[in-house]
């Protein structure tokens, strides 16, 4: 009787120990990227924490080209929104008089449209 009892339990940890062993190869593939993902985070926050400085000037860096980025839009949009049209051609508003074109023109409204590419301010202010 102890032998047959000594018997289902080595068929028990038979049994246990393959079915720990298929599990490892039926591994979902999420289950796997989630584990090495972790992985690939600790090992950046180990790496973050050994090296604070180079993060604290890379945070800069980014939020400083945020700043830049954000600033050449308000200037653009100001620039969009305060500027006439007479400003583009006041350089050249004397040799309208001569050539004899008034504002409003076919000819002025070219002439400004192409000024207008020129200086990159044509167009709608979101395209």
């Amino acid at each position: 009787m102890v032998k047959k009892e000594k018997l289902g339990i080595e068929e028990l940890i038979e049994s246990v120990s393959e079915t720990v062993t298929s599990s490892k190869k039926r591994k979902n593939i999420f289950v796997k990227s989630k584990f090495y993902m972790n992985n690939l985070l600790e090992i950046f926050y180990e790496f973050k924490k050994r090296y604070p400085l180079l993060f604290y000037s890379i945070k800069r860096i980014f939020f400083a080209l945020i700043t830049m980025y954000a600033a050449v839009i308000v200037i653009y949009c100001m620039i969009s929104f305060i500027v006439k049209d007479e400003t583009y051609l006041m350089d050249i508003s004397g040799i309208f008089a001569k050539l004899g074109i008034q504002v409003g023109d076919a000819k002025y409204n070219q002439i400004l449209a192409t000024r207008k590419k020129i200086l990159g301010v044509d167009g709608t202010l979101l395209h």
